[in-house]
């Protein structure tokens, strides 16, 4: 009975209210963390092994065998990418980190030095601004004061971290455990995946039979069409979003290296990871690469924040657009309402699939769920519509 129905989706509802309100779906997501990880790398995997297929490996005439080498190939391919990677980035970046912390007592100096001479400057010149230059030196005061604190807590909380052994030794005890169980979920992870890309036929055969079986002839051939075209923006999301990240990071690098900026690749780094996260991410990344640069010298950080505002104007309304081809075109209220939800429930997978998962609901209400009731709207106008005599 159609009572029935809808009792069943509200207590389906209520559910997933309290199994979002007490954390639960995040703990079960955690608890199969090795399973939908895994699936994740095979998902990703899988388009590069398929290109390896028809490209490299089609002289090979068993299927099976090229699809056990084109999976081979393309972890290579992976592997060897990330370790040539961080060869090239891991010994600028300790360098960059090691030399900012060592510095950082002194940077904050200088720009504590530089406000003070911005403050002596306004004082001498009334005319330049409508303030009383009283006022600007209380606002100047109130900035040194603040850098002094700001300094005092470092340098103290620096200090107490040093003295306190078993602190120390309890924090290595907990991340070292911490790390051990993340590398052997990393680990049986990657394994499953293997597992995941070998069977890859099999799984999907079975999948379709189950469906097959389940639907009709119609509904399968709609709910095929679906998963294809969700699983295209899928794709494409990724790979563009990897590609315009890295577009960002290098060019912000080739602006820090012209203008011989200092940090180039640590901030440029920093720069094209927060660059994956829409909306808020690029706005993160410039703030952390400004607040550095403003401690080393104000003018660098004035430079650094022009060129990203700039920058993220070319890549939202030229870089993202040409890449993306207009297939995610979706509304900036939905993405904002998905980033928010999606950051909240599933943490930063939430916020970096955002987008995709915004353009899958907004095709799926466009594509699907608007003609299906109007549809039903014209079978019950024709039904309470008389026939003619």
């Amino acid at each position: 009975m159609r009572w029935f129905g809808n009792a069943l989706a509200v207590c389906a509802g209520v559910l997933l209210y309290v199994a979002l309100e007490h954390g639960w779906l995040r703990l079960i997501l955690n608890f199969f963390y090795p399973v939908t990880a895994g699936a994740a790398i095979a998902y990703m995997v899988d388009p590069i092994a398929r290109l390896l297929e028809r490209r490299v490996l089609k002289k090979i005439s068993s299927d099976k065998w090229k699809r056990v080498l084109a999976v081979v190939l393309s972890l290579l391919l992976i592997v060897f990418f990330v370790i040539l990677l961080l060869l090239f980035l891991i010994p600028q970046l300790i360098d960059s980190v090691n030399l900012l912390i060592n510095n950082l007592q002194i940077y904050f100096i200088s720009f504590q030095e530089w406000l003070n001479e911005v403050s002596v400057q306004l004082s001498h010149t009334p005319g330049v601004l409508p303030v009383n230059p009283e006022n600007i030196n209380h606002l100047f005061g109130s900035l040194d004061t603040t850098v002094e604190g700001l300094i005092r807590w470092i340098m103290e909380n620096i200090g107490s971290l040093s003295g306190s052994t078993l602190d120390f030794g309890r924090g290595i005890m907990n991340f070292s455990v911490d790390l051990m169980i993340r590398l052997m979920n990393g680990t049986l992870a990657f394994i499953l995946s293997i597992y995941f890309l070998l069977g890859k036929k099999g799984i999907i055969d079975n999948i379709k039979r189950l469906f097959q079986a389940a639907l009709t002839d119609e509904q399968y051939g709609k709910f095929h069409d679906f998963v294809k075209h969700c699983n295209e923006i899928l794709i494409r999301y990724i790979l563009c979003d990897l590609v315009d990240a890295l577009i960002v990071g290098i060019l912000n690098w080739i602006f820090m290296l012209v203008f011989r900026i200092p940090y180039a690749v640590l901030i440029s780094v920093v720069v094209g990871v927060t660059n994956l996260a829409p909306t808020f991410g690029p706005i993160v990344g410039g703030v952390i690469g400004g607040f550095i640069l403003l401690l080393i010298n104000p003018w660098y950080a004035l430079m650094f924040v022009v060129f990203t505002l700039i920058l993220q104007t070319v890549d939202g309304y030229i870089i993202k657009p040409r890449l993306f081809g207009g297939q995610l075109g979706v509304s900036s209220v939905l993405i904002l309402v998905f980033l928010i939800v999606g950051g909240r429930v599933f943490g930063i997978y939430g916020v970096l699939l955002s987008i995709p998962m915004a353009a899958i609901v907004d095709f799926s209400y466009r594509d699907y769920l608007l003609p299906f009731l109007e549809k039903k709207k014209r079978e019950r106008l024709t039904e309470d519509t008389p026939p003619s005599s």
